[in-house]
């Protein structure tokens, strides 16, 4: 395997809204230097990677049909500050880096029916996605449901909301991308995590926060063995550079206690740490990576004998109460 990791990016992700012949994607670059980005193709059981140079101060077009399949799922990452990518399909709207299975959109007054894309980002388990309506002042007034049948299928639903309807609030069992259009137009509604999802962190276990030093992304370990606890503390107080080498281990069903609390919705990932090994002074360059690259690289990360993590540049940053984890913040 060959992976290239770019150093503190972004990933963007957009629901497959209609064939991949009929979609555009517009990157616009505003920086004044050429900035390279990488699409990303996942179907389930494997992920291409793309790389891509969008000039200084250009806007480009990519036909999706060139890279995508039906049934595939279409992610970009870049590290640059002043760059945004619009998907052409059923209407126009940005890809987004809300990953969280918690998302709420409002509901134009106007509107009658909509267009849901949901999107299940679990690279392995299906999912079954709880959509809730609720008034202006967030009385509930019915739900609905809608399964994802697989890693990184969409399926499209149309809503016609009860009476009263403005806010539709989507609750997932894993990571998700949606897009809500709206009516006949198929305006884009503006997504926003209104609470993060709740995950298990019960009392009893000590829960540390690593990141890297431009907090791109961020992860957290649970530990239950004194002598890991103690030096895991030492470490924050001293700020030691130690590099954290840790058994991982897919999560199968719902939530882990892992969560990047640098996301929009402190998403949580689809993989945890299982076990501490060491906190060490160096480590192999075969473990080196980002939570998000485990992510994105999940089933050749996990499908390893012994799947096993030491991210250079991520350091345990502070520790946090089991509420603080469970709630998101």
């Amino acid at each position: 395997m060959v992976f290239t990791l770019p150093a503190a990016a972004e990933t963007l992700y957009a629901p497959q809204a209609c064939a991949p012949e009929e979609m555009r994607l517009t990157v616009a670059n505003r920086e004044k230097e050429d900035t390279p980005f990488w699409v990303l193709i996942q179907d389930g059981r494997k992920t291409h990677e793309v790389a891509f140079i969008a000039p200084a101060r250009s806007e480009i077009r990519l036909p999706a049909g060139d890279l995508l399949g039906q049934g595939q799922s279409l992610a970009l990452k870049h590290h640059a500050r002043r760059f945004s990518v619009r998907l052409s399909c059923r209407g126009e709207f940005q890809m987004s880096a809300l990953t969280s299975p918690s998302v709420e959109f409002s509901l134009a007054p106007a509107a009658q029916e909509f267009l849901l894309l949901a999107q299940n980002l679990h690279p392995r388990e299906k999912q079954q996605v709880r959509l809730k309506y609720y008034d202006t002042n967030q009385n509930f007034l019915g739900e609905s449901r809608l399964p994802l049948s697989g890693p990184f299928t969409t399926e499209s639903h149309r809503l016609t909301p009860p009476p009263r309807a403005a806010f539709l609030r989507l609750e997932g069992e894993a990571r998700l991308s949606a897009q809500l259009l709206e009516g006949k137009s198929l305006w884009p509604a503006v997504a926003r995590v209104r609470e993060p999802a709740v995950v298990p962190a019960p009392e009893g276990k000590s829960y540390f926060l690593l990141s890297s030093d431009d907090e791109t992304d961020s992860f957290v370990i649970a530990l239950e063995d004194a002598a890991l606890i103690r030096e895991a503390r030492e470490i924050i107080k001293t700020r030691s550079r130690k590099i954290t080498i840790a058994r991982i281990a897919a999560v199968q069903k719902g939530f882990s206690e892992n969560r990047d609390f640098h996301s929009q919705g402190h998403s949580p990932w689809s993989w945890r740490v299982e076990r501490v090994e060491a906190f060490a002074e160096i480590a192999p360059v075969g473990c080196t990576g980002s939570p998000s690259f485990v992510e994105e690289w999940f089933n050749a990360w996990l499908g390893r004998p012994e799947p096993t993590i030491c991210f250079w540049s991520y350091h345990l940053k502070k520790e946090l109460r089991a509420d603080e984890v469970r709630q998101g913040g």
